[in-house]
């Protein structure tokens, strides 16, 4: 969630007061791409981390085991919705977004 989070403030600092010029598209793919990186770096170490666990190598770790696993599904299911499906809510039930249709329909 706090991906996310960071996702749609960064969004929205890259994207505000343009919605004037034409350029809003862009500028909000750029502001996707800039994050992406973190978004990712940050899931896959914590993935990394917890597939020894999950594998149950050492001493109790089949205790421990299912959690891991859950964590793993988990973080990689909602990296997933936060590079893909949150962006593209944002784009659609933008006013910006539905501002330049407008225009451009209006043309």
């Amino acid at each position: 969630m706090n991906n996310g989070i960071v996702l749609l403030d960064y969004i929205h600092l890259k994207t505000a007061g343009k919605e004037d010029s034409g350029d809003y598209a862009d500028l909000f793919l750029e502001a996707c791409k800039r994050r992406m990186r973190p978004i990712l770096l940050t899931a896959m170490t914590t993935i990394f981390s917890m597939i020894p666990l999950a594998l149950e190598f050492g001493a109790g770790s089949e205790t421990w085991s299912p959690l891991a696993r859950s964590v793993i599904g988990g973080l990689a299911f909602a990296t997933v919705l936060t590079l893909f499906v949150v962006p593209t809510v944002v784009i659609g039930i933008s006013k910006k977004r539905r501002k330049l249709i407008d225009k451009s329909l209006s043309a």
